[in-house]
């Protein structure tokens, strides 16, 4: 009968650390191969899909209204499963001892294991300039608002004077839910859009959105009453420095990788992506990485369960639960 080895007691065979699309099929597919696992997660389950309030017509045969409709289903699917769910818990630190990997919590606690399964996501690029630090934070009913997502926040802000921070997909797409909803939009680009030609041909051709001039960076945030906020922005050296009066902002200037602070070194591209090979190993043996936390081009659902499931299999492999003793033939 197949079984996992390992030598030492007290070093556990597998930690899977993220409960997001990518660490939820590694799970399910570790149990599937009967490789004992502990599941650790800082968040809920779902991880940054319970941020996405957009319509998710891109996953095969299914039609999702909104990311916290699949990580309700992800919660379902674990509770009618037999093995744990995620245990609440942030790991601050991951180092090496010989053969396995020290996970040290933020409370003190520690957990060796065999293999680790990176699958810790990404969170959203904020402002970080002065004022900015109230994101997603709504003053009261009537306020100005700071907020990472037009579609969950459309109709609070339906009607208003808005800014959108950012010239990627979502923030063209930020700006014509917007619209949608009788907004007057200013879209402010820091360099020139990388949005697909379609989103910045759709912007263009609305009246309400204003695309300022590029560069306009957002340099300070003010509250100016509780209904206004006065954002301070420059426009390179050649241009002076302006202010712009709105009752709200959506800040939408990408992501970046999220992951425990690491004792050694792995690869990972310039902005911080981990580096993987086609079985999800990263350049340090047996430390796996998956989903969006990776620097692979596509970051979708479809794309962060596949590679979860390709970990469970590469782990599986490595803790030996393929691998026969004579006697047992």
């Amino acid at each position: 009968m197949n079984h996992i080895r390992f030598d030492e007691p007290g070093i556990l065979p597998c930690v899977i650390l993220g409960a997001g699309a990518a660490g939820h099929a590694a799970a399910v597919w570790l149990d599937s191969y009967k490789v004992p696992f502990v599941w650790i997660a800082r968040g809920a389950v779902g991880g940054m899909l319970r941020r996405v309030y957009n319509k998710l017509v891109n996953v095969p045969g299914q039609n999702f209204a909104h990311g916290p409709e699949i990580s309700d289903g992800i919660e379902a699917q674990i509770e009618a499963s037999k093995f744990d769910p995620p245990r609440a818990l942030a790991i601050e630190k991951i180092t090496r001892e010989q053969e396995h990997f020290v996970l040290r919590a933020d409370t003190g606690e520690e957990l060796h294991a065999r293999v680790v399964i990176l699958a810790t996501g990404t969170e959203y690029r904020t402002l970080d300039v002065p004022g900015s630090s109230q994101s997603d934070l709504v003053f009261n009913e009537d306020s100005a608002i700071i907020s990472y997502s037009a579609s969950r926040d459309g109709e609070r802000l339906s009607g208003k004077e808005v800014a959108v921070v950012g010239g990627g997909d979502a923030a063209f797409e930020n700006a014509l839910i917007l619209a949608k909803h009788d907004c007057k939009v200013h879209l402010l680009l820091r360099s020139l859009p990388s949005a697909r030609r379609a989103f910045v041909g759709k912007v263009k051709a609305i009246e309400g959105i204003t695309i300022h001039p590029v560069p306009t960076v957002v340099e300070k945030v003010e509250q100016q009453t509780p209904e206004m906020l006065r954002l301070h922005l420059s426009h390179g050296d050649e241009s002076p420095n302006s202010t712009l009066e709105v009752e709200g902002m959506v800040i939408r200037i990408g992501v970046k990788p999220t992951y425990p602070e690491l004792g050694f070194d792995v690869e990972r591209d310039a902005s911080g992506y981990i580096h993987v090979d086609s079985e999800q190993s990263t350049s340090v043996p047996r430390l796996l990485a998956v989903g969006d936390v990776t620097s692979h081009k596509l970051r979708a659902i479809v794309c962060a369960a596949s590679s979860g499931a390709t970990a469970a299999l590469t782990a599986a492999e490595l803790l030996g639960a393929f691998r026969f003793d004579e006697d047992e033939i």
